[in-house]
């Protein structure tokens, strides 16, 4: 249950990236597609959490990206490791 609750508030992060308007296309694109893949009933969990680490590791090395989405992707990591134990 408790993984279920987790799992909503990591795509509620998600989606509030995804929604905000100094958020690049790129950043957007991803979190959508992110979004859309966890809800996807099929594939392993844990290897779609790994896939959303690396796809948003690579985005936190753009040095063009504004602090303050910098900060919510590094939480949403920090999340993905919360759903993850």
């Amino acid at each position: 249950m408790a993984k279920k609750v987790r799992l909503s508030t990591l795509i509620s992060l998600m989606e509030d990236v995804a929604n905000d308007p100094l958020a690049p296309k790129n950043v957007k694109k991803a979190m959508e597609d992110g979004v859309a893949q966890l809800r996807s009933k099929e594939g392993d969990l844990v290897v779609k959490l790994s896939n959303l680490t690396y796809n948003i590791e690579r985005l936190t090395e753009d040095p063009n990206l504004i602090s303050h989405i910098r900060v919510k992707l590094f939480n949403i990591l920090s999340e993905i490791e919360t759903v993850k134990a």
